[in-house]
């Protein structure tokens, strides 16, 4: 779709932690991680200006996991040059939301399943993580959005699944957090 479409795709891969599991240095369980993940990013953007002809406005940020975590990060520490971000099964650590200061209204997107065993949906696990709510409640109140979303039934297209998804969609004329509740799902797309 990127070579059809016109836009570029880059799928950087987190360090090693330990030599063991990679990752992106988030807070909660990655506050032993030594690893530059925000100046390695800033390099990456810049190398690829540099390169090719991308549109530096248009700079968003989407990751599963740890990587929908490093979203936020992104969001947080380096708004001025990330537009837009999606997190699939992440939400904020604490030390993200308490240091989170962005320059402007950010667009989000959530993805996240209530049975999620590894990322809770509704409770503070993996230590020191802030709740699904918590995280997509901070978005809304950035962009300064009614806390009244629009609530839309998506079509369960495999009814064998065991999930079925709503989609929260808090938004205005400029900027949207929306949010796609798995009712059901576990940790992954």
């Amino acid at each position: 779709v990127a070579d059809t479409a016109g836009f570029i795709l880059v799928y950087p891969q987190g360090s090693l932690l330990f030599g063991q599991t990679p990752h992106w240095r988030v807070g909660a369980w990655t506050t032993r991680s030594t690893a530059n993940d925000l100046g390695f990013t800033g390099a990456m953007i810049d190398s690829l200006a540099e390169n090719f002809n991308i549109d530096l406005n248009r700079v968003y940020s989407c990751g599963y996991s740890n990587g929908g975590y490093f979203s936020f990060e992104l969001a947080c520490q380096m708004s001025d040059r990330i537009a837009a971000i999606g997190s699939v099964g992440g939400k904020m650590s604490t030390e993200t939301f308490n240091a989170c200061n962005p320059l402007h209204a950010t667009p989000v997107v959530t993805l996240h399943g209530t049975a999620d065993r590894t990322v809770s949906y509704s409770t503070s696990a993996p230590s020191n993580s802030k709740t699904v709510a918590q995280t997509n409640e901070y978005w809304i109140n950035n962009s300064v959005l009614s806390s009244t979303p629009n609530v839309t039934e998506i079509p369960d297209t495999d009814p064998n699944d065991g999930s079925t998804v709503e989609l929260f969609s808090y938004r205005n004329s400029c900027v949207a957090v929306e949010h796609y509740k798995v009712e059901g799902g576990g940790h992954d797309w």
